[in-house]
């Protein structure tokens, strides 16, 4: 018996030192692209919710895992505590909307896998960067590239056969992606990766790390969104004033470098047809359709319709009677589904875990900078729920 329980012990503290091991990322890292690659197959022309979702059950195991691990080793307490608290008045909110009986109702269910796909990333984060790694993250780097690169064959084989099945939008206009499922999300997949491979090129100056950083960059903009061409147009902005050999460049010659970067990603949109696509939307429905993908139509009919039955108190702890995403523009979806309040603690909580903690890193800046202005504009950035241990992992390296 002794043996017995000698043997559990000697797991248990195994399967700890597994949870609070580099290694603990990088299968991370792994299962949420394994599971996606699932959802992509089986739900590929479905709408995935709670019940058919391949990846929601492996992802919430893991961050669940970390909450715990969080909890446990009394870390981030603050961040923690405040989280709750936002989740907390988002969820009366809810509750003063649509009844105690929620819990049993799908939508309820949404709404609680809502609140923490917010929280995500600082729960991994705040786990990652307190746990027992070498400061490389070797293991982390190298499957989070083979995950970059695996992604980016499919897309280019996908283009270059014109393969429907990884068309972003079903060739109906300009777009290939690999095996995510919302084309939203793979924007910021892309904005991840290619931060994370500029700054191995920044440190390993080798010709793979050149080359693997082009590859991405070339799929990137195969993905087709406009989202992911003014991220484009802001990475390489950043680029030309940040980077060591370009920064004593004079300024007439930036600028110069920026109009090329005009010039160049205008012709993308007019040769790939994206263009003539988002013209023919400004004729028929007009300006704000068109550059916004009628989220414009979605915000008039869902934020009258969400307002319309709010009370006082919902402007401060938010409140929705309809399924997430709402708008599609993250910084009204926020506010509708946690008020005033919510905006404020959110930010707050973000700022204070990803910027004040981590001093002096401009790249982690402009990381947090696109994501917040990208994620307002076009959504499924501050809830992306596939990219969440991607985030964390990205802080935790550019620290």
């Amino acid at each position: 018996m002794r043996d017995f329980w000698n043997n559990m012990c000697a797991a248990c503290r195994k399967i700890y030192e597994f949870f609070n091991s580099e290694i603990y990322i990088a299968t991370s890292l792994l299962v949420f692209f394994i599971s996606d690659i699932f959802n992509f197959f089986f739900n590929r022309y479905d709408e995935i919710t709670i019940y058919n979702s391949l990846s929601f059950y492996p992802k919430g195991v893991f961050l669940v895992i970390s909450l715990l691990y969080v909890i446990r080793r009394k870390q981030g307490h603050l961040p923690i505590m405040l989280m709750f608290f936002f989740l907390g008045l988002s969820y009366i909110g809810f509750l003063l909307l649509n009844g105690n009986e929620v819990l049993s109702d799908v939508n309820g269910l949404n709404y609680i896998k809502q609140s923490f796909k917010y929280f995500a990333p600082i729960i991994f984060f705040i786990h990652y960067k307190n746990m027992n790694r070498a400061n490389v993250l070797t293991t982390s780097k190298n499957v989070f590239k083979c995950i970059l690169v695996v992604s980016s064959v499919i897309v280019l084989i996908s283009f270059l056969l014109k393969l429907e099945y990884f068309s972003t939008y079903n060739l109906i206009r300009f777009g290939y992606k690999p095996p995510i499922k919302p084309h939203n999300d793979v924007t910021l997949f892309w904005m991840i990766g290619l931060i994370f491979l500029y700054k191995e090129y920044l440190v390993h100056k080798t010709k793979i790390s050149l080359y693997t950083f082009l590859i991405v960059v070339t799929s990137s903009m195969v993905l087709g969104t406009k989202a992911i061409v003014f991220f484009l147009f802001l990475f390489f902005s950043f680029i030309l004033f940040t980077m060591p050999n370009l920064k004593n460049f004079a300024i007439v010659n930036k600028i110069k470098w920026i109009l090329l970067l005009c010039i160049t990603l205008a012709l993308y949109f007019y040769f790939t047809g994206i263009y003539v696509f988002f013209k023919d939307i400004y004729i028929k429905e007009g300006i704000f359709s068109s550059l916004f993908s009628y989220r414009i139509d979605h915000f008039v009919e869902n934020m009258k319709y969400s307002i319309d039955r709010w009370g006082w108190i919902n402007y401060f702890i938010g409140g929705s009677v309809k399924s997430f995403p709402l708008v599609e523009m993250d910084l009204i979806d926020l506010f509708l589904y946690s008020g005033i309040i919510g905006v404020f603690l959110y930010y707050l909580i973000y700022v204070r875990v990803f910027i004040l903690s981590i001093k002096n890193n401009e790249m982690l800046v402009f990381f947090i900078f696109s994501f917040f202005l990208i994620g307002a504009i076009a959504g499924h950035c501050y809830a992306s729920g596939i990219n969440s241990t991607y985030i964390a992992f990205l802080v935790v390296y550019l620290k």
